[in-house]
């Protein structure tokens, strides 16, 4: 199994892989690395922590799009309400 080079995710210190170790640390920081994670940290991984992180903001626009989407429609139906029963009593006064 090849091992490819890493790079503190802190300081970015070349750090020697020791294999089979689930965790180690930098030996210039001290910053505990943790081989699970590893693949987050990878310079190759940087486009996709970009594309979640983008997908992340869409989806949180989108939420607050219909939360402004929700809020105008209760706005309009309530302005409807209050026409229609300006119209009911213009209609019961003219009735009278």
């Amino acid at each position: 199994m090849e091992l490819k080079p890493l790079q503190c995710p802190n300081c970015h210190a070349p750090v020697k892989r020791i294999e089979g170790a689930h965790h180690m640390f930098c030996p210039y920081c001290g910053t505990e690395i943790v081989m699970d994670d590893i693949e987050f940290y990878r310079e190759d991984s940087e486009t996709e922590r970009e594309k979640i992180r983008a997908d992340r903001d869409v989806e949180k626009d989108k939420i607050k799009k219909e939360i402004i989407k929700g809020i105008s429609d209760n706005v309009l139906y309530g302005l409807l309400l209050v026409f229609d029963l300006v119209l009911f009593i213009l209609m019961f006064k003219l009735i009278k």
